[in-house]
């Protein structure tokens, strides 16, 4: 897919994109309907709609692309609040801009020496539980999403940016989409990267509740007892399940160590997941699992 709605310069760079880095891009109607519906919104403290500020970026010859997790939500057709998302103009040159018309409280960097604009503020007094509104956006360059390493990205789901001018979703890791509406979590990066993507802003990813809750939903709907067992088996006694649920082993296998390095998986399950019923049933399984040793 050839695009041709930027600047000569910008459409020369983003087919460059398409062609080597396997970005897709696809038109929604269904996005188009739910980004018309928040863009209707006031942003906090701006005292102007999502709309009017993005008409603002267009008059700034300032191209504007929502990203990540709201993205991701707006294709699943959940409200959002929380915009992130790239431009293509310097945005230490559009604070300046934007302070001439918004005022400098509604147009500040996260902290001194950051490249992102933040624009809008929240308000010191309380917020009606009743309001709908859009929390202040969080602004930075398209160079940070579209030309980073794939090692440098989140998760796959939170890899899709939209064109609200063209109505034109695009693809960073070129299976986004295909995770959001499949429910799958993924790392974007080539497993020769996983230690890489794991290093990059490993705490972010860590604290993301959305996606341990996920993970572990997803987990409990789908656990089988048996291939949890063949997986302990394996892994920690290298040895093999038979038909009868027993792990069999053979004598060179360091038992004592193998039951100790069980042990201590099963207590981080005990802290990871608390006193769950799925937490008490996996640590019954597992400490139930009965081990044969047979000859070399």
């Amino acid at each position: 897919m050839k695009v041709s709605f930027f600047s000569q310069e910008g459409s020369v760079y983003f087919n460059s994109l398409l062609q080597h880095k396997k970005i897709k891009a696809f038109t929604s109607e269904n996005m188009k309907h739910n980004w018309e519906e928040i863009s209707k919104l006031p942003i906090l403290g701006l005292g102007h709609t999502l709309e009017d500020f993005h008409e603002f970026l267009n008059e700034q010859n300032c191209l504007f692309f929502p990203w990540g997790g709201s993205v991701r939500d707006l294709v699943l057709g959940r409200f959002v609040s929380d915009v992130d998302a790239q431009i293509t103009c310097d945005p230490k040159n559009l604070k300046l801009l934007c302070e001439e018309k918004y005022g400098s409280e509604n147009c500040h960097h996260h902290h001194r020496g950051s490249y992102k604009l933040i624009v809008g503020n929240f308000p010191s007094q309380r917020i009606g539980s009743e309001e709908l509104f859009v929390e202040p956006l969080d602004l930075a360059h398209w160079n940070t999403t579209f030309e980073v390493k794939k090692a440098h990205l989140e998760y796959g789901v939170n890899t899709l940016a939209y064109y609200v001018d063209q109505n034109i979703l695009i693809d960073i890791s070129g299976k986004a989409l295909e995770d959001i509406c499949g429910f799958k979590i993924r790392i974007p990066a080539n497993p020769l990267f996983w230690e890489e993507w794991v290093n990059e802003n490993a705490i972010n990813k860590l604290l993301s509740s959305k996606i341990r809750r996920f993970i572990i939903d997803r987990l409990e709907s789908n656990f089988n007892p048996q291939k949890a067992l063949f997986f302990i088996c394996h892994k920690f006694y290298e040895g093999k399940l038979d038909e009868f649920g027993t792990c069999q082993i053979f004598k060179s296998v360091d038992k004592e160590k193998s039951d100790e390095n069980l042990r201590n998986f099963t207590q981080l399950i005990s802290e990871d997941f608390g006193n769950s019923p799925f937490s008490v049933e996996l640590k019954n399984l597992f400490q139930g699992m009965k081990v044969e040793v047979k000859d070399d």
